[in-house]
């Protein structure tokens, strides 16, 4: 007995003494091997399809990069709310953050403080200026410009007046597509022009009170770009109320599962879908690059389908492609 108890005590001293050998419990509680490379997505309009979809690519690519994901943001689009998510994802010293910067102006600073603390930023879906990031990926503005002035005057003939919606008149993406929008039309449509340009911040109901005053006050209006996902059910269900379905042209954007009914049914004639999935996907595999010290590209197009009832049953093979 008096044996089996000191064999017992040997046992004891032995597995502590392994225990407390200089840096094994270190190493393994914060050595890089024993734990995941961990990346915050701050979303800047949690809730919305497209930035959900957003996040189901980035879902898709830490399950095969193996990483740890954690998404935050504002429910609505708000600076200071979006200032304050960034700025928390700052504190938690993540390896890396993926963002969209609406309005960059705003964030300047919290990009600067990410810079000063070692984490590099993302961006997806919305730029910053080069030095600002490690890189983009999203829609190429430009050419999404280009291409919505030429189905436009394609399906109308060349012959459009024009109500551009945006979520912000002051979001540098819109801004973007909006310039180049017009300056494509001044180039090669002059019968399409731009009647009016508004804002629904993002907000159905919001939407619906400034296609009603539109379309009263410029009754001209037989066109509608829309340059956030919000405008184009908003825009077909005011259009449908005034009996104008077969008179107005709605250009929507983005895929949402609402917006795709109402192509179907005849209330939307096209919506020019961004991937928002590879947006993701690309976003996580980029920082996980970034993490592990590989070239990343500045500049990936995340590419656009346009979407109409001829293909509105078939398109979404090709959205969740990395």
């Amino acid at each position: 007995m008096k044996m089996k108890k000191r064999l017992v005590f040997v046992m004891v001293l032995l597995m502590v003494a392994v225990c407390v050998m200089p840096g094994i419990q270190s190493q393994a509680a914060t050595g890089s091997s024993a734990k995941k490379p961990y990346i915050i997505f701050v979303n800047p309009l949690v809730g919305n399809p497209v930035f959900t979809d957003e996040e189901d690519g980035m879902k898709q690519a830490a399950k095969e990069l193996g990483f740890k994901l954690k998404i935050i943001g504002p429910s609505v689009i708000d600076d200071g709310q979006m200032v304050q998510a960034v700025e928390s994802a700052i504190a938690e010293k993540p390896n890396a953050i993926i963002t969209v910067p609406y309005n960059f102006s705003a964030l300047s600073n919290t990009y600067i403080k990410a810079k000063q603390a070692g984490i590099p930023i993302i961006n997806t879906s919305s730029d910053s200026p080069e030095n600002t990031r490690v890189c983009f990926v999203g829609t190429n503005n430009t050419n999404y410009g280009i291409q919505a002035a030429d189905y436009i005057a394609k399906k109308t003939g060349g012959k459009a007046n024009v109500c551009i919606m945006m979520v912000r008149l002051d979001v540098s993406n819109q801004l973007e597509q909006k310039k180049a929008f017009e300056a494509r039309v001044a180039q090669k449509y002059p019968n399409v022009k731009v009647v009016i340009t508004e804002q629904d911040n993002g907000d159905s109901m919001t939407a619906v009170q400034k296609f009603q005053d539109i379309f009263k006050a410029h009754p001209e209006v037989n066109t509608v770009l829309c340059l956030n996902a919000t405008c184009g059910n908003s825009a077909a269900l005011v259009v449908s109320e005034n009996n104008l379905t077969n008179k107005v042209t709605i250009l929507a954007i983005d895929a949402t599962s609402e917006t795709v009914d109402n192509i179907s049914k005849g209330k939307i004639w096209a919506t020019m879908a961004q991937k928002f999935w590879r947006m993701g996907y690309l976003g996580g595999k980029y920082a996980m690059d970034t993490i592990h010290g590989k070239k990343v590209p500045s500049f990936t197009d995340s590419g656009t389908i346009l979407v109409t009832k001829d293909n509105s049953k078939t398109f979404q093979s090709e959205m969740h492609k990395p």
